[in-house]
């Protein structure tokens, strides 16, 4: 739901071009986490795809996507970038800024309607969740993972970073779709804060949940088609 708008009372164009950003990677995080609920401890869906020539396809298809999940979280908490950890740092200044163009965009609201006075804390909290999260143990390993196995083949080579962790991941595929529902909620406050605007990202997830479940309950077994398809029977 558009509550208003502060767009014409600009106060940094980098954090709006930075929300800008963040906002496209709000809709593909929620993506990727929605379909990543469909492969990861599904048994009955990876049932579909194994044993078999076709199947292929589509486990490369499983293995990218979770491969950017992780690649998604490391973007939006990258600590130079537009990320979450910029816009905390700004925020905390801009407090006052942000009241004023909302009093500026609408004069005749009451104050209540403004959310003036709740604002702050609103922003203190954020940031604080912001500032607690940018070290958080799963983060500091996704970064080891992004830089080490994707970004670069240094595994069992590299030994310089301080925050060294095993040759196992060390990490649940679940605790990262947790960091992305978390990290989608906190991109979707900076907007709110700053642009005052909501919106219902429950619906989205509601939305692409269905589409990804849509997706397996009409995949064919592909080991059975194949075998069908030897036989003549397709």
């Amino acid at each position: 739901m558009l509550l208003a708008s502060v767009s014409d009372f600009v106060i940094d164009k980098k954090v709006d071009q930075a929300l800008d950003q963040l906002d496209d990677e709000k809709s593909f995080g929620i993506a990727l986490s929605e379909y990543s609920r469909t492969i990861i401890d599904r048994p009955e869906n990876h049932e579909k795809i194994v044993n078999s020539f076709s199947g292929h396809a589509v486990q490369l298809q499983n293995t990218v996507i979770l491969r950017e999940l992780r690649l998604w979280c490391c973007r939006v908490w990258e600590k130079n970038g537009n990320s979450l950890p910029r816009l905390a740092d700004c925020f905390a200044k801009y407090t006052d800024a942000i009241v004023r163009a909302r009093r500026e965009a609408h004069p005749d609201w009451p104050e209540k309607f403004l959310l003036a006075d709740e604002l702050p804390g609103r922003i203190d909290l954020f940031c604080e969740k912001i500032n607690s999260k940018n070290d958080f143990q799963v983060l500091r390993e996704l970064r080891v993972t992004r830089d080490e196995h994707f970004a670069h083949l240094l595994k069992g080579v590299s030994r310089s970073r301080t925050n060294v962790v095993p040759e196992e991941q060390g990490y649940t595929y679940n605790e990262v779709l947790s960091l992305v529902d978390e990290s989608v909620d906190l991109i979707g406050e900076a907007i709110f804060i700053w642009r005052f605007h909501s919106h219902s990202d429950g619906a989205s997830r509601n939305m692409m949940r269905r589409h990804y479940e849509r997706f397996w309950e009409l995949l064919p077994n592909f080991s059975k088609l194949e075998a069908r398809s030897r036989n003549g029977q397709v």
